[in-house]
């Protein structure tokens, strides 16, 4: 072993030092390494058991010298020499320390995650991935650890993102079908795409916001979805089904006016079956019987639900008919079963004879009949019944009871009709109907109406005179359309004249109506007619040809029924009267788009001459575009008022009185006028003359002297910024401006001694204490800035 040599010397450092040349905390005895007789270290000397210590040795570590991990580094010797020896005690046990890190800080320092003692070489990647952030599975198993790792030729494993967008973002990108960007897909793969496939497939979406059960158990994504997006579709029924919806014939879904709402009814069951009806009822109640058989859909509708009858007797025929006691059919009894059975159950049947026929269960005929042909002698036709073969009556007898009553026949059908309740008394008396008997009524034989009996006859006048009607030529009442309500128009004692007024209805005839063939508006209908016009003059409507696109079909509005050239329309009674130049505009120039809806703002109408105008300049300005807040209807739109004048420049006193009266400032011009009192009144400016501001220079702030109400009086402040004149001493005693100042060109020259009773001698000898006195005005007022002696004698005492 390469240590041999090593333990050489350190055997004679030992002998010539008697010291020990490891570490002092090495407690093990010599011999458990050295032998007696030599210090030579052999392998199979030593007794020391490396593999009870805390460092076991495996693997490659049992072929390697002690001097490969225990490295010499203290030092022991003299003068002569240093003698490094191994170290023993305090080595670290982690790979780290003796290997260096060749994956470059990038994988763990714990070497024995990956690697073993035995060899470098790992033969189990997949696995040892198991255990990290990114279990690889599926396609990832069999790819290339490049693929991922890409610097894996230099043993680096940096820290990868574990989503699947990082590493496949240019498969998302690439995808076609679908195309993932342009439907706006999310970047979480896994939403769809599962790391346990071996491809791409789909079949790990899930679907569970929209379970695909059933019928919706498709074998094709796109039977739902288009090619290029998979988002934006709605989970009602209808929006992939409207079509079934639409076509659906039995029942047809439109005209029943069905929900839209398919779950109401159907299953996901392929072809819609079988399929409920929770809203039967508001077709036709299911109660008794019916509603136990609710969900037997085809014991009614017989696989057909389109054209099933909604009365007892479209189902219930064969019933009907088969039913011999009585003979339903035979008999003519109604076909409207509910009067005698009921939705639970046929029999017991309920049938009032006494109500709504003749009183046989009460009364005189109670208890005197046994069986129904008692009365109704044929089988086959309940409607034929007689009185006659059971009472004891002759003709001869009766004929005498019943002298004088209008209409009276010996017949079965006569007497009920008298006698509805079986009873003598309260016989029938037809002025106590409701068809007294008038007119040409009176003598007619009572058969000639109640020939098919008196029980049911109708009171309509078309019962008897529907021959009448249809034959009537003048006018042809069956090809106008004039209704069968004869009483309308004709009475019953002739047809001839009628009474029919048209005055009466809700059209009465007037203008060229009145003389109008009837046939002419009644083509077809006299009754439900509409009272507009449009409705029988379209035609002229269509053809008139100053009628713009959208123009109003309330022909009355403009026209009346003298003739239609005749137009009014009072466009006053409107809400946008015309006035101004509205009054000669053509109709079509406002109403482009019809007559309804059209604005009444001007600016609605008028927005380009607003952005075009420029005298002033509208829009730069902001005006409101309220126009009729400055503008009248009149032509070019002047006189114009200007109310909002004050925005831009306040209009008070004498201004105020001419804001109507633009063109005294303006002169036509809006876009220039100065907004200072010089700017407007420089002429009155250069010829004022008392005093003269031009050559005095005096301010261009008229508003200093002068006012807005009147240019006189001026009030110019002289008292207070030059000499007090209207004040003290010196007030009253001028009258001109001249008077003071003597040059009218310069105002800043004034005169005193020009104006007292002054000599040069006595002022000179009442100043001669003033130190610097000179006679002249200048003088004066610096003296006497007030006008005033005092102002003099203080100025001489303060010199004292």
């Amino acid at each position: 072993m390469r240590c041999l040599s090593f333990i050489i010397i350190l055997n004679a450092v030992i002998n010539l030092s008697a010291q020990s040349p490891h570490e002092k905390n090495l407690l093990y005895d010599c011999s458990y390494c050295h032998k007696a007789s030599s210090w030579n270290v052999e392998p199979d000397s030593i007794r020391f058991k490396h593999n009870e210590s805390e460092f076991k040795l495996t693997g490659q570590h049992k072929l390697i010298d002690c001097i490969d991990c225990h490295k010499p580094v203290y030092t022991y010797g003299d003068s002569s020499g240093e003698i490094k020896s191994l170290v023993f005690i305090g080595e670290k046990s982690e790979c780290i320390n003796c290997h260096k890190d060749i994956h470059q800080n990038t994988l763990s320092s714990n070497c024995e995650t990956c690697h073993t003692t035995k060899t470098w070489a790992i033969n189990n990647i997949n696995l040892l991935h198991q255990d990290i952030r990114f279990p690889i599975s599926g396609a990832h198993l069999s790819a290339d650890c490049s693929q991922c790792h890409t610097q894996i030729k230099n043993l680096r494993f940096e820290i990868l993102n574990t989503d699947c967008y990082s590493c496949h973002k240019n498969d998302f990108l690439s995808a076609k079908s679908p195309n993932h960007t342009a439907a706006g897909f999310s970047t979480e793969c896994q939403d769809c795409h599962s790391v346990t496939d071996i491809q791409w497939s789909g079949k790990s979406i899930n679907h569970d916001f929209f379970p695909l059960a059933s019928g919706h158990n498709l074998p094709n994504c796109f039977s739902c979805h288009q090619q290029t997006t998979f988002s934006g579709l709605s989970s009602d029924c209808v929006s992939c089904h409207l079509n079934d919806f639409n076509s659906a014939i039995n029942p047809d879904h439109n005209s029943l006016a069905l929900a839209h709402d398919c779950q109401n009814c159907h299953t996901l069951n392929p072809l819609w079956q079988p399929a409920e009806f929770p809203v039967h009822n508001n077709f036709y109640i299911l109660a008794g019987a019916h509603n136990i058989i609710r969900n037997d859909c085809a014991s009614c509708h017989s696989g057909n639900y389109s054209s099933t009858p909604a009365s007892c007797y479209g189902c219930h025929q064969q019933e009907y008919e088969t039913a011999a006691d009585p003979p339903h059919k035979g008999a003519g009894l109604s076909t409207d079963c509910i009067t005698c059975h009921n939705q639970n159950e046929w029999s017991p049947a309920l049938f009032d004879h006494d109500q709504p026929f003749f009183p046989i269960f009460s009364g005189s005929h109670q208890g005197v009949w046994g069986k129904c042909f008692d009365c109704h002698t044929s089988n086959n036709n309940y409607n034929v019944f007689t009185c006659l073969s059971c009472h004891e009556h002759n003709a001869v007898s009766m004929l005498e009871v019943h002298f004088g009553f209008n209409g009276y026949v010996y017949e079965s059908n006569a007497c009920y009709s008298c006698h509805p309740h079986g009873e003598a008394e309260g016989a029938f008396n037809h002025s106590e109907t409701n068809f007294p008997l008038t007119g040409a009524h009176v003598s007619l034989n009572c058969m000639q109406c109640h020939g098919d009996g008196f029980t049911g006859a109708s009171t309509e006048c078309s019962s008897c005179h529907q021959n009448d009607f249809l034959n009537t030529i003048s006018p042809n009442h069956n090809a106008i359309g004039i209704p069968v309500t004869c009483i309308d128009c004709h009475s019953t004692t002739a047809w001839i004249p009628s009474s029919f007024d048209h005055s009466e209805t809700e059209f009465p005839l007037i203008g060229a109506h009145f003389s109008a063939d009837c046939i002419s508006c009644h083509s077809g209908a006299a009754t439900g007619l509409k009272s507009d016009c449009i409705s029988c003059h379209s035609t002229d409507f269509a053809a008139a040809p100053d009628h713009p696109q959208n123009y109003p079909k309330n022909c009355e509005l403009c026209h009346n029924s003298v003739a239609w050239n005749h137009i009014e329309f009072n466009h006053q009674s409107t809400s946008f009267p015309l006035t101004g130049v509205h009054q000669q505009t053509l109709c079509g120039d406002c109403h482009l788009s019809g007559f309804a809806g059209t604005p009444n703002q001007c600016a609605n109408c008028h927005q380009q001459e607003y952005n075009t105008s420029v005298n002033p300049d509208h829009t730069a300005l902001q005006l409101p575009s309220d126009c009729a807040s400055c503008h009248e209807v009149n032509e070019n739109w002047e006189p114009a008022d200007f109310p909002v004048h004050d925005n831009y420049y306040q209009l008070i006193g004498a201004h105020a009185e001419i804001r109507d009266d633009c063109f005294s400032c303006h002169n036509g011009n809006y876009n220039s006028t100065p907004n200072t009192c010089y700017g407007c009144h420089q002429a009155e400016y250069n010829s004022a003359l008392n005093p003269p501001h031009l050559s005095i220079f005096f301010p261009r702030q008229c508003d200093q002297c002068h006012s807005q109400t009147a240019w006189t009086p001026a009030a110019f402040n002289h008292d207070a910024q030059y000499f007090p004149i209207f004040s003290g001493r010196h007030r009253d005693e001028w009258n001109e401006c001249s008077d003071c100042h003597t040059n009218p060109n310069n105002f800043n020259v004034f005169s005193c001694v020009g104006c007292h009773e002054h000599n040069r001698n006595e002022m000179e000898d009442k100043h001669r204490d003033v130190s610097g006195y000179v006679y002249n005005s200048q003088n004066c007022f610096n003296c006497h800035p007030d006008g005033r002696r005092a102002i003099l004698i203080k100025q001489m005492k303060v010199l004292q």
